[in-house]
C-alpha cells in the first residue's frame, strides 16, 4: 500500500511543518502520504523549540518566551486533538491539554511617566469558553460580552479605589476621590458601549453579507449597510465629543496614576474603534491600512493628548497599551527601541481579535517547556501515524530547473550507531517526556568525540560529514518548506532566481535576531522585592533591549532540581527582547551573514554580557530587594557548578540564547510588507507547498496561531482538507482566502508569460 501513497518531503519541525502534517495524517487521508519530515540537529520545535539541560536540575531551556493567546482557535483545536488522542493516564503529568495550559492571572505593562516607571497590574478577565471546541465561532454569544465589560469596568473602578484611598494620607479628601471613581466608571463604561454597539453593528453586517443577506437585492443590501456605517460614524462623533469633553477636565490630573490609566483606556478604545470605521476596513479589508505603521494609524483617530509627563508627546501613543504588540512582535528595526515599525493592518486585526474573540483566557501559559507541551505530544501522535522523522539533515539548496521542485540536497550531520533504529530523540523528567538541550551523543557514531569538540548540530555552520540530493520520483513526490523566511536565502537561491514573488519576498519582508534570557533564584519573586500578588507576565520595560519578563516558577514542579545540600530554586524569571543588530548584508537572494557572524556561542557571550549591565543598571526598579547598594546581588542566583563561585561569575551558571540562526530569526511585519507574503498553496511551483509564519495569513506576524493556520492551508492546498470555511478567522476583515488565492496564482501565470 505505502507504494501507491504520495510520497511527502516535509522540511523543518517547526509549528507550520507539523501542522501540515497532523491534517495530512487525519484518518479521512491516512492511507494517501508517506511523510518524512527532515530536521536540523536533534529536535523539531523551530522557534517554539525548547530542551532539558540534564546536568542542571534538568531545568527548561527555551528559545524564548511563548505564551498563547486566548483567540487560538486552531491551534488550541490542534492541540486539544492531540492530547487526546495521546490519551495519557489521568495521573500521568500533562493529562489532558487543561493541565498542560492554564490562564494567565496577572499581566504586568509598564509606563514611563515623568522620568519614573510605574507599574500597571491588571488581572485579565476570563469567561466560560474554551479555545478551540470543535464547534466554536470566532465571536462569542452577545450576552458574554456585556458580562466582561461590566466585569472590567468594576475591576478597574476596585483598582482605581484602591489606589485612591491609599494616597487619602497624602491629602487627597472625599471629593477628589469621588471625582476619579465617576470619571473611572465614565470612561470605561464608555469605551466598552461603544465596543458593543460596535460589535452588534458588525453582526448586523456580517448577516447582510451572508447566505441569507445575499438573498437580498444588491441595492437593498448596499442601503441598510449605507445606514448602518451612517449610524457607526454619529455614534462615534457623538462619543468622541465626549472624549475631547473628559480630556480638557482632566489633563490637568494626570499625575495620578488612576485618572491617567482612565484616560489612555478610554481614549485608546474610543480612537482605536473610531479608526477602523472611518477607514470602513470590514468593508475595504485590514490590507487598505497595511502601509502605515499602527501608531502612525492610532494617531489620526485618538483626541490630541500631548502631555509634559510624556515628554510633550501623545499620553495615549506612548502609552502600554500602544507599545506593548511592539514588543510582544519583536517590531524594532534592527533590535533599534528607537525604530518601532509594525504594519497597521496585521496590528488592527490583532488587536480586534484579542480583545474581542479570545475564550476562556486572554493569555493562556504552558505548563512545562513549549517542546514539552506542544512538541512532545505532536511527535509521539505523528510517529503513531507512520511519519517518518529524520534529524541531523541540514537542507542545503532546493532545486529547480523549471516550473517544480527536481531535487532537495541535504547535508547529513551525523550518523546513528545502528542505521537499524531510527535516532530516539526523547528523555524522561519526573514522568514527562521532554526534548533534551543536547543531542543522545551515545546514539551517534563519534558521539563522545562531537561532544568533546563542543559541536552545536543548531548552528548553521556547524560541520558536516556530506551531502545527498533528494530526487523527485523517487525520494519525493511533493514538497512543504516549513523552514524559515531567514534561511531563504542560503537555500532558495533557485527559485529566487527564477521567480519575481520570491526575490520580492526576501527583499522586503524583514527578520530581526531575539534574545532570551532565564534565571534561577534562591528567593521567591516576592523576596526580591517584586509585591504585587500572582506570577506576571510583565511587558514595555522598554529601558533596555530585554522589555519581557515572566516569573515562570510554575515550571520549577516540572523540573529536577536537587534536594537538601545543594542549591535548589524558589523562582525562575524569563526574559526576551529583539536583539540589537547592525542591517544585514544584502546579496542577490536576499539578506545573508557569514560564519562569524553567525557564531552560536560568540552571540551567547554577547548576550550574556548585555544581560550583566542589564541586572546591575535597569533590575533595581522591579527588583530592589535583588540589588545591594545599586548592584546586583549575584548570590540570589542558583550556582550548582564545581568550585566557589562569586560575584557576576555566577550569571555563567544561567541560561541565554542568542537567535541568530538563520532559521530562528523572527518574521516581522513591517509596514506595507504583507502583501509580499507568498499564499501557503500558492509557491509558484507545481510541487511545493508552504507553511510558517513567513507565508500570508490573517496575521501576517510571527505567533503560533499565524504558523498553524499557514500549516493547515498548506495542508488544504494539498489534499483539499481541512475545508477552509472551518479555518477560525481565515477570512474575518480580509475577505474570501479563494479570491485571494486565485489572484495570486493570476498574478504568478502573468509574470511567467512576461
Amino acid at each position: 500500500m505505502s507504494e501507491n501513497k504520495r510520497k511527502i518531503a516535509i522540511l523543518g519541525g517547526g509549528v507550520g511543518g507539523i501542522t501540515t502534517a497532523l491534517e495530512l495524517t487525519r484518518p479521512e487521508l491516512r492511507d494517501k502520504y508517506d511523510i518524512t519530515i527532515y530536521q536540523l540537529g536533534w529536535r523539531i520545535g523551530g522557534k517554539g523549540a525548547s530542551g532539558r539541560n540534564l546536568e542542571q536540575g534538568c531545568r527548561i531551556e527555551e528559545h524564548g518566551l511563548h505564551v498563547w493567546a486566548g483567540l487560538y482557535d486552531n491551534a488550541f483545536r490542534l492541540m486539544r486533538g492531540a492530547y487526546e488522542e495521546l490519551g495519557r493516564a489521568p495521573d500521568a503529568p500533562l493529562a489532558t491539554w487543561l493541565d498542560a495550559f492554564k490562564p494567565c492571572e496577572v499581566v504586568a505593562l509598564e509606563e514611563k511617566y515623568n522620568g519614573e516607571w510605574v507599574s500597571w497590574v491588571i488581572e485579565p478577565p476570563t469567561n466560560d469558553q474554551l479555545p478551540g471546541d470543535p464547534e466554536a465561532k470566532l465571536f462569542l454569544p452577545f450576552w458574554s460580552y456585556i458580562g466582561e465589560a461590566f466585569g472590567f469596568v468594576l475591576d478597574r473602578l476596585k483598582t482605581s479605589h484602591r489606589k485612591r484611598h491609599e494616597k487619602r494620607t497624602s491629602g487627597a479628601g472625599f471629593f477628589a476621590g469621588l471625582f476619579f471613581r465617576l470619571f473611572y466608571y465614565t470612561a470605561l463604561t464608555l469605551t466598552e458601549i461603544v465596543s458593543l454597539a460596535f460589535y452588534t453593528v458588525y453582526e448586523v453586517g456580517h448577516l447582510l453579507t451572508s447566505t441569507v443577506g445575499r438573498l437580498l437585492p444588491k441595492f437593498v443590501r448596499g442601503g441598510v449597510y449605507a445606514i448602518f456605517h451612517l449610524l457607526q460614524r454619529l455614534g462615534i462623533w457623538f462619543v468622541q465629543g465626549l472624549v475631547r469633553f473628559h480630556w480638557r477636565r482632566a489633563k490637568r490630573h494626570m499625575d495620578d496614576l488612576g485618572a491617567r490609566q482612565a484616560w489612555i483606556f478610554m481614549n485608546f478604545g474610543v480612537g482605536f474603534l473610531r479608526g477602523i470605521i472611518d477607514d470602513d476596513l470590514f468593508r475595504k479589508g485590514f490590507d487598505s491600512i497595511e502601509h502605515l505603521d499602527f501608531r502612525e494609524w492610532l494617531g489620526k483617530h485618538i483626541v490630541d493628548d500631548a502631555h509634559p509627563g510624556a515628554e510633550g508627546e501623545s499620553l495615549t501613543l506612548r502609552s502600554p497599551l500602544a507599545r506593548f504588540l511592539y514588543d510582544a512582535d519583536f517590531a524594532y528595526v534592527n533590535g533599534d527601541l528607537d525604530k518601532m515599525r509594525f504594519s497597521a493592518g496585521a496590528a488592527v486585526y490583532t488587536l480586534f481579535r484579542l480583545g474581542l474573540t479570545w475564550k476562556g483566557a486572554v493569555i493562556w501559559r504552558m505548563q512545562a517547556g513549549m517542546g514539552d507541551t506542544i512538541f512532545t505530544p505532536a511527535y509521539q501522535i505523528l510517529k503513531q501515524r507512520g511519519v517518518k522523522f529524520e534529524y541531523f539533515q541540514k537542507v542545503t539548496k532546493l532545486e529547480t530547473a523549471g516550473k517544480s521542485i527536481d531535487g532537495i540536497e541535504i547535508a547529513t550531520q551525523a550518523k546513528i550507531v545502528d542505521s537499524q533504529i531510527a535516532y530516539q530523540p526523547l528523555v524522561e523528567v519526573r514522568g514527562l517526556d521532554c526534548w533534551p538541550s543536547e543531542p543522545d551523543w551515545s546514539q551517534l557514531v563519534d558521539g563522545e568525540k562531537y561532544a568533546a569538540e563542543g559541536i552545536d548540530f543548531e548552528d548553521w555552520c556547524s560541520p558536516h560529514l556530506g551531502t545527498r540530493t533528494l530526487v523527485r520520483g523517487t525520494h519525493f513526490d511533493d514538497v512543504v518548506l516549513g523552514i524559515s523566511l531567514g534561511a531563504h536565502p542560503y537555500i532558495c537561491g533557485d527559485l529566487i532566481d527564477h521567480s519575481d514573488d520570491w526575490k520580492k519576498m526576501v527583499d522586503n519582508v524583514a527578520t530581526i535576531a531575539t534574545q532570551a534570557g532565564q534565571l534561577w533564584l534562591t528567593d521567591t519573586t516576592y523576596e526580591m522585592g517584586w509585591t504585587h500578588p500572582g506570577h506576571p507576565l510583565l511587558a514595555t520595560y522598554d529601558s533596555s533591549n530585554f522589555d519581557t519578563w515572566a516569573d515562570m516558577t510554575e515550571l520549577l514542579v516540572r523540573e529536577a532540581w536537587p534536594g537538601v545540600g545543594d542549591e535548589s530554586p524558589l523562582s525562575i524569571a524569563y526574559f526576551c527582547g529583539p536583539m540589537q543588530e547592525k542591517p544585514l548584508p544584502t546579496t542577490p537572494h536576499g539578506p545573508k551573514q557569514s560564519c562569524e557572524e553567525l557564531d552560536q556561542k560568540s552571540a551567547n557571550q554577547t548576550i550574556r554580557r548585555r544581560f550583566t549591565t542589564f541586572l546591575e543598571d535597569e533590575m533595581y526598579r522591579l527588583w530592589p530587594r535583588g540589588s545591594n547598594r545599586g548592584q546586583f546581588d549575584w548570590d540570589r542566583l542558583v550556582d550548582n557548578r564545581p568550585g566557589s563561585n562569586r560575584g557576576a561569575a555566577r550569571l555563567e551558571s544561567q541560561y541565554f540564547r542568542a537567535n541568530v540562526q538563520p532559521t530562528e530569526r523572527y518574521v516581522m511585519s513591517l509596514p506595507g510588507t504583507s502583501e509580499h507574503r507568498l499564499q501557503p498553496g500558492a509557491s509558484g511551483f507545481d510541487n511545493l507547498y508552504l507553511a510558517g509564519d513567513w507565508t500570508w495569513s490573517p496575521f501576517n506576524g510571527g505567533c503560533v496561531e499565524g504558523a498553524t493556520i499557514s500549516g493547515m492551508l498548506a495542508a488544504n492546498a494539498m489534499s483539499g482538507l481541512p475545508k477552509i470555511d472551518s479555518i477560525v478567522g481565515l477570512t474575518f476583515g480580509w475577505g474570501s482566502y479563494e479570491e485571494r488565492l486565485k489572484k495570486a496564482r493570476r498574478e504568478q501565470g502573468r509574470a511567467e508569460a512576461r
